[in-house]
């Protein structure tokens, strides 16, 4: 069985008709979103019905949990009250509902291996564990069961979004792996010298596991990450007048480049790496 996991699609509707495209083409059997399917774009009614359409499974990301939420809990934070009440003004009430309701996770077996789909942590989706991050107890975390999980066993693989670039390191005998956006890819390093907008960075990212679904017969397992072009000028023409944070999104779209990138850079320096001048 070939399934796609998809997350982090971010109202980029040009980016998810992209995806989906490329996997009618590589004959998907199954989808699963991992979340966030909503905020950063204005695309978010649009993608909401194409991922409900579209996935199988579909958990909850921190922007489906925030932006659907009550805005007057956030009074006292005048920045994050004005982006609930825009982003939920993109939003028909019944996808609001569909959003409010959605799992925290899912889990099965894949030849042999329990799998752990979640958005951002098995503690939180507000969460997160980096690849990079030199503390191995804090990033075994990500194989753990929890109150939030289906259950309590710990994970082979553990499959992720939230951090919106693709990856896959192997620890003590388990696998986690963070599948990438779909609509708003990034990188954790970023310099402006060495960069480029037309890289594949840009890209439309998910990712493919294959194996016997639901079986625990030990059996071949592959992984597959997955990079589409998709019509970026086009989804950022639909945002232009219209998003309040269109640069910031544009300059996302564009060039991989997250916004906050230098909070990124400093937390990546305080794990010790030297990226010297030139990095």
């Amino acid at each position: 069985m070939r399934i796609a996991v998809i997350a982090d699609i971010h109202a980029n509707y040009q980016a998810l008709k992209a995806v989906i495209d490329d996997m009618k083409r590589k004959k998907i059997d199954s989808v699963i979103c991992l979340g966030d399917i909503i905020g950063k774009g204005v695309n978010a009614e649009k993608c909401v019905r194409l991922v409900r359409q579209t996935c199988d499974i579909v958990v909850r990301g921190n922007t489906d949990t925030r932006f659907t939420s009550d805005e007057n809990d956030f009074k006292d934070n005048p920045v994050e009250y004005q982006r609930i009440i825009f982003n939920k003004s993109l939003l028909s009430q019944e996808s609001i509902d569909y959003l409010r309701n959605l799992p925290f996770s899912c889990e099965f077996y894949l030849s042999g291996n329990l799998v752990r789909l979640f958005h951002a942590t098995p503690y939180s989706e507000f969460g997160y564990i980096n690849d990079y991050d030199t503390n191995m107890v804090e990033k075994m975390k990500i194989f753990d069961g929890t109150e939030l999980t289906e259950s309590m066993l710990t994970a082979d693989i553990a499959v992720f979004g939230h951090l919106h670039y693709q990856s896959m390191l192997k620890y003590f005998n388990r696998t986690m792996i963070n599948c990438g956006s779909v609509g708003n890819s990034a990188t954790s390093f970023y310099n402006e010298k060495i960069n480029s907008s037309s890289g594949e960075m840009t890209n439309a990212h998910y990712l493919i596991l294959e194996g016997k679904y639901n079986s625990m017969e030990k059996g071949s397992v592959s992984f597959s990450f997955e990079s589409v072009p998709y019509d970026i000028e086009k989804e950022l023409q639909d945002n232009k007048g219209v998003n309040p944070d269109y640069d910031d999104y544009a300059s996302e779209l564009r060039n991989a480049k997250y916004r906050d990138i230098q909070k990124v850079r400093k937390v990546i320096v305080e794990q010790g790496y030297q990226l010297g001048d030139n990095l």
